[in-house]
């Protein structure tokens, strides 16, 4: 069977744009499975047969018994023109929630810069909430509407979780789709307002050519990492960033491939933590400890057993207590506590334990108590584990 791999030139492209234009141009796809597709222009008509490796690289291109001769033709004209042509530079902006009132604004040149919302734009009443800012990022836009729309969704995500360890005062981007919830408040027309209505904030604007206008804006307070990281005032009063954060952005961009999704998948899961907050600390600490698990790498095996001869390696616990100690120092947490963390987050995470307080509520126990110390110790530790762990690596790495 032919293979049109290389006559449409894939290998230059990104593996995922390349599914999102066969399907474009075929119109429907059907995904048997995480490595092998089909697509044709109407329902169960086959076209071309896509076949790719556990990377999800492609590896195979073939003709389906409903492929057309003008299709390869088309195919790398649109692969040329949409995906492996540069288009120019554009900005796609969001907003971004977190814990501090952000005045001013940070740019990174070139990348992003985020920046406070118009005067006039609403605040929160209260401490801790979620206080808007615009994010903007840049990115290299497609000739291609559906190709364009992606990739700047792509930007604003992987700055957003770039962004989550570095910057502990951020909590989320807002979502594409917020949906809708019950919202309630003092009304001027009866004792109190209810409503169903639409989750957003709105800032005038979209995509563009060049980031916006900061003249006259004041550039955010810098304060010393040491101090950033260990005191809360400086994280949540108002949006303040580290001196380190260009140099830790430039060990980011620096890390291997593999690290790079190391990195992502341990600020995904800081993220989740998050967000998982307001519904419990049972699923948010099963976060905390997935967010250093993400960087850990498998066990290490430490020999072979002389009986079975069946490989011998570090268990889970230890892998996770040495992965710690090697991040912060040796007197951050004992050991028990560290060996203890594990051990809840494995009962929490397979149904054999949740935190007394998601349970019963409110009121007092020891048992509550003392599971609320571990969390916000654990809270505290993993942010300076993934941080630090991106010092260690990220000057290591030259990519």
């Amino acid at each position: 069977m032919a293979n049109y791999l290389n006559e449409l030139g894939i290998a230059g492209a990104d593996q995922a744009e390349v599914i999102q234009l066969f399907l474009a141009y075929y119109s429907t796809g059907k995904f048997t499975n995480d490595r092998d597709a089909t697509f044709g222009r109407v329902q169960d008509e086959t076209a071309l047969v896509v076949k790719c490796n556990a990377a999800g690289a492609i590896t195979s291109v073939a003709p389906g018994p409903h492929f057309q001769n003008g299709d390869v033709s088309a195919l790398r004209t649109k692969i040329e023109q949409d995906l492996l042509t540069p288009g120019p530079v554009q900005i796609t902006r969001q907003i971004l929630f977190s814990q501090a009132k952000t005045e001013g604004f940070y740019k990174s040149e070139g990348q992003f810069q985020i920046m406070a919302v118009p005067a006039d734009s609403p605040q929160p009443k209260y401490s801790c909430s979620d206080y808007p800012s615009v994010l903007e990022v840049a990115f290299t836009s497609s000739a291609d509407f559906g190709q364009n729309v992606t990739r700047g969704a792509r930007a604003l995500s992987r700055i957003e979780l770039t962004l989550i360890p570095l910057l502990p005062a951020l909590v989320r981007m807002q979502a594409t789709h917020g949906g809708r919830v019950w919202t309630q408040g003092p009304s001027e027309t009866a004792f109190w307002r209810q409503e169903y209505d639409q989750v957003g904030y709105i800032v005038p604007g979209g995509p563009q050519e060049a980031f916006s206008d900061i003249a006259g804006l004041s550039p955010m307070a810098v304060v010393p990492y040491q101090e950033f990281y260990k005191d809360h005032q400086h994280r949540y009063n108002t949006f303040k960033v580290p001196d380190s954060l260009e140099t830790s952005l430039g060990k980011i961009a620096r890390l291997s491939p593999e690290n790079h999704e190391k990195y992502l998948r341990a600020a995904y899961w800081l993220r989740q933590a998050g967000l998982a907050g307001p519904f419990g600390n049972s699923p948010s600490f099963v976060a905390l400890v997935s967010a250093v698990e993400a960087l850990m790498g498998a066990p290490v095996r430490t020999g072979t057993c002389e009986s079975c001869s069946q490989p011998i390696s570090i268990g889970n616990t230890a892998l996770f207590r040495n992965f710690i100690d090697a991040h912060t120092s040796a007197d951050t947490v004992p050991t028990k506590l560290k060996n203890e963390f594990y051990n809840m987050r494995s009962n929490v995470a397979h149904g054999g334990s949740v935190f007394r307080a998601d349970l019963e509520g409110r009121g007092m126990t020891l048992r509550g108590s003392y599971e609320q110390h571990r969390f916000m110790t654990l809270h505290d530790l993993v942010r300076i584990v993934v941080y630090n762990w991106l010092q260690n690596v990220g000057s290591r790495e030259i990519w």
